[in-house]
């Protein structure tokens, strides 16, 4: 049996590791994609920016939210009661509007207006 060509033999090799370093890299930033979800509040296609920026911004807030003091975490735990408060409020205001209109509009129906 004559031994393969060195052309083939190279080819293969080149497409071994072409196929190897794709893998690694699709597989890095699946973890990284995975690490982003567990710490974004939104989803991470919402962004439309994947650049190392973003992620090392996001390891740094994450880290400092670990690193944070039980005073300091309770305090930004009541800054975020708050907001989340005020956005309750507001949204609760919108419903009423809402409901409100569909009541007046109900009536309109019932009187043939």
């Amino acid at each position: 049996m004559p031994p393969p060509p060195k052309a083939r033999i190279l080819i293969l090799t080149i497409s071994v590791g072409t196929i190897a370093a794709t893998g690694a890299w699709y597989g890095a930033s699946l973890k990284t994609d995975q690490e982003l979800k567990k710490v974004l509040p939104f989803p991470l296609r919402t962004l439309q920016v994947h650049n190392n920026w973003l992620i090392l911004r996001v390891k740094q807030v994450v880290q400092k939210t670990q690193e944070a003091t039980p005073a300091e975490r309770s305090a930004q735990l009541r800054e975020t009661r708050e907001a989340l408060r005020a956005q309750q409020k507001e949204l609760e205001r919108k419903v009423a509007e809402v409901r409100a209109r569909q009541a007046k509009e109900g009536k309109r129906r019932v009187l043939g207006v």
